[in-house]
């Protein structure tokens, strides 16, 4: 009777069917974690665009406050490479002024009252391609005139409002479906 022999080395490594399974679970668990992961960066995109127009409200009002002079919120208007060149009428992009951004800036004596001339900015901020804003004009004269914004994050599916309070000037922001009828 022959003997077999047992090799120095036994083989290493993993069959076919023990591969095949664990490369199943991890699918499965990647697959898991995909739409929690999604509705984190949806939220975290909606938060950022609600902070963005809060800290622009905010500057507004202290500027407002300061300087004695009116300044003006108004939807951004980008040229390509990521340079703005002023406010964005409200009958261009589809009704929409606000879906590239924002910009915020203090009238200046000389120029065109009430329009964006160059170097009266004070601050521009653009919002995530996923986020739409919607407003009910195109620009408003802070003090005085009362905005009022809806965000919606296209990935979540989470929106919130944005206002500034008539009673304390102060901006305002509701998170829930009981702000607006389109959230929830």
């Amino acid at each position: 009777m022959t003997q077999r022999r047992q090799p120095k080395h036994p083989a290493r490594g993993f069959t076919l069917l023990e591969w095949l399974l664990t490369m199943s679970v991890a699918l499965a668990l990647l697959l898991g974690a995909i739409q929690p992961l999604r509705a984190f960066i949806g939220a975290s995109r909606l938060e950022a665009g609600i902070q963005s127009l809060v800290s622009a409200l905010n500057l507004a009002r202290s500027e407002t406050l300061q300087n004695a002079r009116p300044v003006y919120l108004c939807g951004m208007r980008m040229r390509r490479h990521g340079v703005f060149d002023g406010c964005r009428a409200a009958a261009a992009d589809g009704g929409n002024p606000w879906r590239q951004g924002w910009l915020l800036y203090a009238d200046l004596p000389k120029g065109t009252q009430t329009q964006y001339d160059s170097r009266e900015d004070l601050r521009v901020a653009s919002f995530s391609s996923s986020l739409s804003v919607h407003s009910a004009r195109a620009q408003y004269a802070l003090p005085g005139q009362m905005p009022r914004f809806v965000l919606r994050e296209e990935l979540s599916q989470r929106c919130a409002v944005v206002w500034i309070d008539a009673d304390t000037a102060w901006p305002r922001v509701c998170r829930d479906a009981l702000c607006h009828p389109g959230c929830g």
